[in-house]
């Protein structure tokens, strides 16, 4: 029933642009279907992307599967006299559609408050890419071994200095530590941790990212620049195993519900150079506040130190992409990321020492809009059997 009216919605505020724009309707691949105001200080946008993946694996077993990955629906709008904007994004090819959910507000310092669901700054550049603007069908392991989507409820404040040559950009959010779309099944499901407090430091040099261009690591307009940034969090009270959920274990100190406080350091760089596109980063993830911490009320139960990795995601983990988009638009990628759990000899442990190595070729027809991709991706792990899969895809964002 929620997704018949999120659909319903959807199509009414599709139905209204023409009559709320008069006459200044546009559309063009990408941005969707716009409209502004004759004034020019209202906007409005609706668009989507659909993205069918093909995945054959030789191993461990033969298997063969075709779907739809992603089936985004987007819905944007901007009023230049309140300083404010809001964007929706959903995705009808999973359970739980719903994606980001914000509205945002300029302030007169020309800094931003966002007030909604979003995305996670401290998860890493990687995370911070949409999942329709990829330059590989999904994210890498370096990334999913610590992060789901990286939606969060909450707040974020940030504040970008740009000139010519450089720009330098801070962020400072506070979240639920829930992850996306946990808003309890009823009154009685609520928040079983604290908050999480984050951050992000932001530097470039060279020409500065275009803010109305979505964030993407392929570099189409062949500009130089380069973007450092490092971030982390720290989540208070985590009982899920990444912070982006609550409930999934349960710990005690004496008889009192308690649990352990969740940390994550990211680093990340970005070089673009005539149509090159280098990207690395590195994450750390540890806990903390383990003391008498206990599997069950009883005393006996007190959780040895190794124990943590059994409950939370912990460890390392490094990725390094090139890609090199030609002129034509055809383009070669090349990914190998890396995952190295804390406690590598603990059998229990969530994170697995694993290896992930992806190559392949897009051809972005008109860029990411229209987009087709052929690869193959061998997963390694230390003591099991490597996985091998030929991957192709086929999008259009509209």
């Amino acid at each position: 029933m929620k997704r018949i009216n999120t659909l319903l919605t959807c199509a009414a505020a599709a139905a209204s642009l023409s009559g709320w724009a008069q006459g200044n309707l546009d559309f063009r691949p990408g941005n969707g279907l716009s409209a502004q105001s004759a004034d020019g200080l209202y906007r409005m946008s609706m668009g989507g992307s659909v993205q069918l993946l093909t995945v054959g694996s030789s191993a461990p077993s033969p298997s063969f599967a075709a779907y739809p990955s992603l089936g985004f629906m987007r819905l944007q709008g901007s009023s230049k006299p309140e300083s404010a904007e809001f964007f929706v994004q959903m995705n009808f090819a999973e359970p739980t559609p719903l994606l980001d959910a914000w509205v945002r507000f300029k302030t007169k310092w020309s800094s931003r408050i966002t007030l909604g669901q979003m995305q996670n700054v401290s998860n890493g550049l990687e995370m911070l890419v949409y999942e329709d603007v990829q330059s590989l069908p999904w994210r890498s392991i370096a990334s999913q071994a610590f992060a789901r989507s990286g939606r969060e409820a909450g707040l974020l404040m940030d504040h970008r200095w740009v000139r010519d040559r450089w720009s330098l950009g801070v962020f400072a959010q506070v979240t639920s530590g829930d992850g996306r779309n946990s808003f309890g099944v009823d009154s009685r499901d609520v928040d079983l941790g604290g908050l999480k407090y984050s951050g992000r430091l932001e530097a470039g040099l060279g020409e500065p990212m275009p803010d109305n261009r979505v964030l993407q690591l392929a570099s189409f307009d062949r500009k130089s620049r380069v973007l450092w940034g490092i971030s982390g969090s720290y989540n208070r009270g985590a009982s899920d195993a990444i912070g982006e959920g609550h409930g999934t274990f349960q710990m005690f100190r004496g008889a009192e519900s308690a649990y352990p406080d969740y940390r994550k350091w990211t680093a990340d760089v970005l070089a673009m150079h005539r149509g090159w596109s280098l990207y690395g980063q590195t994450t750390v993830a540890t806990a903390t506040g383990l003391q008498g911490l206990q599997r069950t009320p009883s005393a006996s139960s007190l959780l040895r130190p190794q124990e943590i990795s059994g409950y939370l995601n912990l460890g390392r983990s490094f990725l390094a992409q090139v890609e090199y988009v030609h002129p034509s638009r055809w383009a070669a990628v090349v990914r190998r990321s890396l995952v190295l759990s804390e406690f590598g000899s603990y059998s229990a442990s969530l994170t697995t020492d694993q290896v992930e190595t992806f190559v392949g070729i897009n051809r972005y027809v008109v860029e990411h809009n229209v987009k087709i991709f052929a690869g193959y991706r061998s997963l390694e792990f230390a003591s099991s059997p490597a996985e091998n899969s030929w991957v192709a895809a086929l999008q259009m964002r509209f």
